[in-house]
């Protein structure tokens, strides 16, 4: 398998893991060094991002990527595109949000992991 299909099998793999809330499948895509950036936030490491998927409220009806493109500069992966979530909320709400990300991976060992997430919103 090429990397760029390896990055892409990733990426894929983070937003099930996401929709799924499945902590494990998250700790093993992301690296130790793990850190999410929002700009006007702190950042914040791995155990607080696991943390957070895991207490999103509500249901996780969907997490899914546009426009993505991968490139590989030696073992420096790059994950660039838009990500369209939406969540059920308990009252029967829905909630839609629509971001631009980029994702960095590193690949070590023979395996890609990620290692920066930077993320804005985006007008819907």
């Amino acid at each position: 398998m090429t990397d760029q299909a390896q990055l892409l099998q990733l990426e894929k793999d983070m937003f099930t893991a996401i929709r799924t809330r499945d902590r494990q499948m998250l700790e093993r895509i992301l690296d130790e060094s793990f850190e999410l950036r929002v700009p006007g936030n702190p950042p914040v490491d791995r155990a607080g991002f696991v943390a957070a998927i895991l207490a999103i409220p509500g249901t996780i009806v969907s997490v899914e990527s546009e426009d993505l493109d991968v490139r590989t500069y030696g073992d420096v992966g790059v994950l660039l595109g838009r990500q369209r979530a939406r969540v059920q909320m308990e009252d029967g709400t829905t909630v839609a949000d629509l971001g631009a990300f980029t994702d960095i991976a590193l690949k070590r060992g023979g395996q890609w992991r990620m290692v920066l997430a930077h993320s804005v919103t985006l007008p819907q």
